[in-house]
């Protein structure tokens, strides 16, 4: 089933909303709403005013975070997934598409911010990691 941004599906009880990112090639973040719970996930590419305005009020954010803060156009950063989930006033971020070579410094870089973001809790997941909103 094909989305699009300016339409919302309902499937099996789940809401499917999606807006455009900023990537090189057209990327869709998608929410996905159930029982009054909900979830982000970027695809890959960097936020944009129409996909911040789907991440609020999320309860988990998943997103593609490539380096810690130097931009690339059309990719995240950490620090721009940290800041667009204090935006959106969402409580969990997970962290995912880090880039290869430096995702040992930033899983030892983001254990240390985590510890300074009282009300964000910020996680890189592993293959067979589990979260429940």
């Amino acid at each position: 089933m094909e989305v699009e941004p300016t339409k919302e599906v309902t499937l099996f009880g789940l809401t499917f909303r999606t807006a455009e990112n900023e990537h090189s090639q057209r990327d869709l973040v998608m929410r996905i709403d159930f029982q009054g719970k909900s979830i982000y996930y970027s695809g890959d590419g960097k936020s944009t005013p129409e996909s911040m305005a789907l991440a609020k009020g999320c309860e988990l954010i998943i997103h593609e975070s490539f380096l810690m803060d130097t931009e690339i156009h059309g990719h995240g950063t950490v620090m721009g997934s940290i800041d667009l989930a204090k935006k959106c006033q969402v409580p969990n971020l997970a962290l995912v598409h880090i880039q290869r070579r430096e995702r040992k410094d930033v899983i030892k870089r983001v254990a240390t911010l985590a510890k300074s973001q009282s009300k964000l809790n910020v996680m890189v997941p592993e293959p067979g990691d589990k979260f429940t909103i």
